[in-house]
């Protein structure tokens, strides 16, 4: 989608477009990259899920459900790499509603 993303394991702040938005901090920071968005994007870690910062303009532009699903088929493929002596990805494919579905499993099965 066209961003640098920066993981931090402390919290770091995260660039809105006005200045005097509240300070969010976020592990997980989504750099804009282009003239699309107005600001960058946060996942702040609570407990063992995610909240989403956001610029309200930038919600209203970007697909969030098409966001979430990007991170969590990056986040599986890691997983997969960090345990690459155990799972190999199958395949991966894309229905016709956008839905990504990726097919693992364990290596000499």
């Amino acid at each position: 989608m066209g961003f640098v993303v920066d993981i931090f394991k402390s919290p770091q702040k995260v660039q809105g477009y006005y200045t005097s938005k509240k300070n969010k901090k976020a592990h997980v920071i989504l750099k804009k990259k282009s003239n699309k968005i107005y600001a960058d994007i946060g996942f702040e870690k609570v407990d063992d899920k995610y909240v989403i910062h956001m610029d309200s303009m930038d919600s209203r532009k970007l697909n969030k459900k098409k966001l979430i699903q990007l991170y969590a088929k990056s986040r599986l493929k890691f997983e997969i790499k960090r345990k690459n002596a155990k799972y190999a990805l199958r395949s991966e494919t894309v229905d016709k509603d956008g839905r990504i579905r990726i097919k693992i499993g364990v290596r000499g099965v």
